[in-house]
């Protein structure tokens, strides 16, 4: 399989050059960052001393303000938007993603649908491709829904971020959702949990089961993704770096055993 391994950095409460080296020890080569994660231009020159490649670029801001009525608020998020994917293309991202506001309500993701489709116009003349999280709980709960209301939306650069543990809570199957997305399949997150709460726990740690993440990956590579799949775990964890090694151990492995 060509798919590479890559681990969202905010794992960490503060990362330093410690953890940077800590992730090179367990073998990534790959990391997902914030538009915060580099505010000291040192670590930043630290990682690329390292060989860490940037893969993926998480907006952390609000999301509601583009389900709302508010031109001065719509605005403001989208300037976010396009200021993260050309920091991330800047660091070497070609994926930028986001999470949907709260508000659910037909009028708000009809909002959301305008904003959106701005969004993914303003990440593509950056360079990058505009990825939406589904997320229980917000305004689009499901995979299933995200990809309904993407298809919906209707541009070219906007793409499904696939999250294992939140399809775990909408009872979703990978699968299904993988052969469903097609080519708006942009990203991918791995995670574990017990089947209610986002808990971001380490891989098969949870409900998870080591044949359905083989099941996922082996699907993955049949419909040609070839982007990182990424270990995002819970900085609330007693040794992240401890986690993300085993993850990368159990992925690298069914990785191997699959090709």
């Amino acid at each position: 399989m060509t798919i590479q391994i890559s681990c969202c950095v905010w794992a960490f409460e503060g990362l330093s050059r410690d953890h940077l080296q800590g992730l090179r020890d367990c073998g990534y080569q790959r990391l997902d960052v914030r538009p915060t994660t580099f505010a000291d231009p040192s670590l930043r020159k630290t990682a690329m001393e390292m060989g860490f490649r940037i893969n993926c670029m998480g907006i952390v801001f609000d999301a509601d303000a583009l389900h709302r009525d508010d031109p001065n608020a719509v605005e403001k998020a989208l300037d976010e938007v396009q200021r993260a994917s050309q920091l991330g293309i800047s660091l070497g991202a070609s994926v930028t993603y986001l999470v949907p506001g709260k508000d659910g309500s037909k009028t708000a993701l009809a909002k959301y649908a305008n904003s959106l489709a701005e969004a993914a116009e303003r990440a593509q003349k950056a360079g990058s491709i505009l990825c939406v999280e589904h997320f229980p709980g917000l305004s689009l709960p499901t995979a299933l829904d995200t990809l309904d209301f993407l298809e919906a939306v209707d541009h070219s650069n906007l793409y499904l971020l696939l999250d294992l543990g939140h399809l775990q809570i909408s009872k979703e199957d990978p699968v299904e959702i993988i052969e469903r997305a097609g080519e708006r399949l942009g990203y991918v997150h791995l995670d574990d949990n017990d089947g209610v709460g986002d808990l971001h726990l380490p891989l098969l740690q949870g409900v998870m089961k080591e044949d359905d993440l083989q099941r996922t990956l082996v699907a993955l590579d049949a419909c040609g993704y070839d982007k990182a799949v990424s270990l995002e775990l819970s900085p609330k964890l007693a040794n992240p770096l401890q986690a993300l090694s085993e993850g990368y151990e159990i992925v690298s492995r069914l990785l191997t055993s699959s090709a």
